[in-house]
C-alpha cells in the first residue's frame, strides 16, 4: 500500500488510530478532548486516524468536526477514511504507534484485539468488557482524565522499556485467544450449565 505508506509513514508524525463506527457511544469527541491535551503537554506532531464509517450519522460527524475548529486545531491532523478494505486496515495498524478506546459502552472489542495482534500498544478508558477483552494487558484507565491519558500516550510512544513490556504484555494475552484455549474454556463453561 504504497500511498498509505506515503501519508502514514516517515514524516515525524505520531499516529494514533481507533478502529470502529463513528458513533456517539465511541465516544470520538473525547478522542479530540485527549488531541488537545496531548498537543498541549506532550507533542504537537500527531494524528488521530478513524478508520471506519462516518456517514451513518451526519450530525455526529458535523458536531465532531465543529470541536475540531472550536479547538483551533488542525484539521488535517484528524483523518477520517471511512470503510476500508482489509489491506489497508492492516496498513493502518502497521503504522499506528497506539491504539485509543474511548468508549463508555463496549463489548468484547476485536480492534483491541487486532491492535495487540499487530504489537500496538492500547490505551483504553476502562469501561464494560474492555478490562475483560484486555486482561490485564494494555494501559487502562478511569476515571477519564484527559491530562493523565495524554500523559500516558506520551509514554508509550516515547519510553521504549515501557513500549516494550506493554508489547510483551499484550503477546501474553493473545495466546489467551488460542483455538485450543478457546475450547478447553468453551467445555469448561459447558460443563457448569451440565450440558
Amino acid at each position: 500500500r504504497p500511498a498509505l505508506e506515503k501519508i502514514l509513514g516517515g514524516d515525524g508524525f505520531t499516529n494514533f488510530l481507533f478502529v470502529g463506527r463513528i458513533v456517539p457511544n465511541k465516544r470520538i469527541e473525547d478522542h479530540i478532548r485527549l488531541a488537545e491535551m496531548y498537543k498541549r503537554y506532550i507533542d504537537s506532531y500527531y494524528r488521530f486516524i478513524f478508520v471506519g464509517r462516518y456517514d451513518g450519522l451526519p450530525r455526529y460527524y458535523s458536531m465532531i468536526r465543529a470541536l475540531i475548529v472550536q479547538y483551533r486545531m488542525l484539521p488535517e491532523r484528524f483523518i477520517f477514511t471511512g470503510a476500508v478494505p482489509d489491506d489497508d486496515l492492516a496498513a493502518y495498524y502497521r503504522w499506528a504507534d497506539a491504539y485509543i478506546s474511548l468508549s463508555e459502552h463496549e463489548g468484547f472489542c476485536v480492534p483491541l484485539v487486532e491492535a495487540m495482534a499487530t504489537d500496538v500498544p492500547v490505551l483504553a478508558y476502562a469501561a464494560r468488557a474492555v478490562p475483560e477483552t484486555l486482561g490485564g494487558a494494555g494501559i487502562l484507565f478511569s476515571p477519564k482524565d484527559f491530562e493523565f491519558a495524554a500523559e500516558m500516550l506520551g509514554t508509550l510512544v516515547y519510553d521504549r522499556p515501557v513500549r516494550d513490556r506493554i508489547i510483551s504484555g499484550q503477546r501474553r494475552r493473545l495466546r489467551d485467544f488460542a483455538p485450543d484455549r478457546i475450547e478447553q474454556r468453551l467445555k469448561e463453561v459447558l460443563a457448569t450449565l451440565g450440558a
